[in-house]
């Protein structure tokens, strides 16, 4: 027997809405990441703005008292934080099989 249209319509409407608030979550992050701080503490939110990287210079650049832009240990710190976490996903499965 199939289902009617209708029944198909709400089952169509609950995955959508199921979905919509998995991926919104990311959505935010991912368009808030090219927002400036003006458009990122704004109220009510901007949805539509100028995209930037400004976040991302700052990110791997830090500013120095000449005005100028050094570069940072993110290489660094970002392998430190995978060699933490795989070896805490290493000892946690360890532990885990005993």
């Amino acid at each position: 027997m199939r289902p009617s249209r209708a029944r198909n319509g709400v089952r169509i409407a609950v995955i959508l809405a199921v979905t919509s608030m998995y991926v919104f979550p990311i959505l935010w992050v991912v368009l808030t990441a090219f927002k400036t701080r003006v458009d990122i503490f704004a109220v009510p939110p901007k949805f539509i703005f100028t995209p930037t990287m400004e976040n991302f210079v700052r990110v791997f650049s830090r500013a120095t008292a000449e005005g100028g832009a050094e570069s940072t240990n993110f290489t660094r710190y970002f392998l430190n934080s995978l060699y933490l976490s795989f070896a805490s996903v290493f000892l946690a499965l360890v532990i885990g099989t005993m």
